[in-house]
């Protein structure tokens, strides 16, 4: 039942909903619902995969259905408890990555046991840290009707946000507010501006690819150090969500949600060994 139709299309909605949040990678997401390698593999071996393009398209077609209706869809309820809610939602977020860390060591997938893989745990998780404490700039104006080079910009906004999201740990709702994309790529979104989520879609699956066949050489030579380093990513993202200037009254609050949270993969993973 883990990767069933309905499932893959579950997961794929999760990575949706994540990736317009700033701070919050898409590619942690995949990496914590258990599918990451095979999503990168498939990806990037499309045509070439042992099981064929056919199987290869009917596997990865419910992620990409659940991506999409997740950006689309559920993201505009997430940007409400952010801008209502936003330290519970933050917390909330900690407890599902801490516990689906948790449920990865359990699985036997996160256990670095040579010296260079425990480095590289550590090194990229103070790397995710300090990508979090890069002042976030103020968004720009978003570009509505745009003319010229500006569609140059947003086909390489596409790019730079698809390639990031399949990196753990590492924003590109964040890389994209850097550069000045943000606004544009969240109101085109937000208000269904076909021409702009286009070329920008078009941009995201020349990153996508890329992204994905890079990071698979990179896990077929350096498997056990890959785990480590986007697990020390994920790890890293736990301290970039916390909102630690909170007072203690809403710090007691927010582990209580982290705590349930944190449950919900720890239960799932129980139900998996049954």
């Amino acid at each position: 039942m883990q990767n069933s139709w309905w499932m893959r299309l579950l997961k794929g909605s999760l990575i949706g909903i994540a990736d317009p949040i700033p701070g919050v990678s898409g590619g942690t997401v995949a990496y914590l619902t258990g599918m990451y390698d095979e999503i990168i593999a498939r990806t990037s071996g499309f045509f070439s995969h042992p099981d064929g393009w056919r199987v290869n398209f009917l596997f990865l077609l419910p992620i990409v259905v659940g991506l999409l209706a997740g950006i689309f869809g559920f993201a505009h309820l997430l940007v409400w408890l952010l801008e209502h809610y936003p330290v519970q939602t933050q917390q909330g977020f900690v407890g599902l990555v801490a516990g689906s860390l948790i449920s990865l060591v359990w699985q036997g997938k996160l256990v670095p046991s040579q010296g260079s893989s425990i480095a590289a745990l550590v090194v990229a998780a103070l790397i995710a840290f300090a990508f979090s404490i890069i002042p976030r700039p103020e968004l720009t104006e978003a570009i509505i009707s745009p003319v010229g080079g500006q569609w140059l910009f947003i086909f390489v906004a596409g790019i730079v946000a698809a390639a990031t999201m399949l990196i753990p740990g590492i924003s590109g709702s964040m890389l994209q507010l850097l550069i000045g994309s943000y606004a544009t790529y969240i109101t085109a979104v937000k208000t269904l501006n076909w021409p702009v989520v286009l070329v920008f879609f078009a941009g995201a699956i020349i990153g996508i690819v890329a992204a994905a066949k890079i990071m698979n050489t990179l896990f077929n030579k350096f498997y056990q150090a890959m785990q480590a380093l986007i697990g020390g990513l994920v790890v890293g993202s736990i301290i970039v969500l916390w909102p630690w200037q909170q007072d203690l009254g809403t710090q007691g609050l927010g582990l209580l949600i982290a705590f349930v949270m944190a449950g919900v993969p720890l239960a799932l993973q129980g139900r998996r060994a049954q």
